[in-house]
């Protein structure tokens, strides 16, 4: 399973895309699999429940391919732009589970409208890569960011909805001849 699953930001892009899939089944270097065990079925148990296993599975797949990319392309820049990664980090897991678990957190913080935890989260992540500048806080931020931007897009497009619903109830033709009749006595 390590070698289906292990996907590297070094290795040809299409080897890479081939085991993102299964590298959600394997933790970081530094996380024990039990950990991450417990985060997974923490993390995704409750955020199924109250969102639903579609955007869930949605949100993780779109966050796990949007670190794993971006952290190849930071690798790419390296030292050239200010949030690039050494070379060095090339060599490093992907964050697996942990980084679909950050993602769909901040997808149910934003969901629920915890903003006070939610910033709290932002902070920790955002502190945690500036003091460690690896791999690993990059594609952290990453998941976090997309699943705050699924919840925004998920809230829009659930008002437009919404509001296009109340437009079609309330025709103009249905709602001139209720408003013409007069109340019952």
């Amino acid at each position: 399973m390590v070698k289906v699953g292990s996907a590297y930001a070094g290795q040809p892009l299409h080897v890479e895309l081939v085991r993102v899939p299964a590298s959600v089944f394997l933790p970081t270097f530094d996380l024990p699999w039990w950990a991450a065990v417990i985060q997974v079925a923490a993390v995704l148990g409750v955020a199924e429940l109250l969102l639903g296993r579609p955007g869930l599975t949605l949100v993780g797949g779109l966050a796990q391919f949007a670190s794993t990319m971006l952290a190849r392309v930071m690798i790419i820049y390296g030292a050239a732009v200010h949030v690039g990664l050494p070379l060095s980090q090339a060599g490093i897991l992907d964050t697996g589970p942990s980084g679909i678990t950050t993602a769909i957190g901040a997808w149910l913080l934003a969901r629920r409208h915890a903003y006070a935890t939610l910033a709290l989260l932002m902070t920790a992540l955002t502190v945690a890569a500036f003091v460690q500048p690896n791999i690993d806080g990059r594609e952290h931020e990453t998941a976090m960011f997309v699943g705050i931007i699924a919840a925004a897009l998920q809230a829009r497009i659930g008002a437009r909805v919404r509001l296009r619903s109340r437009t079609c109830r309330r025709s103009p033709t249905h709602s001139a001849s209720l408003d013409s009749i007069p109340p019952a006595r």
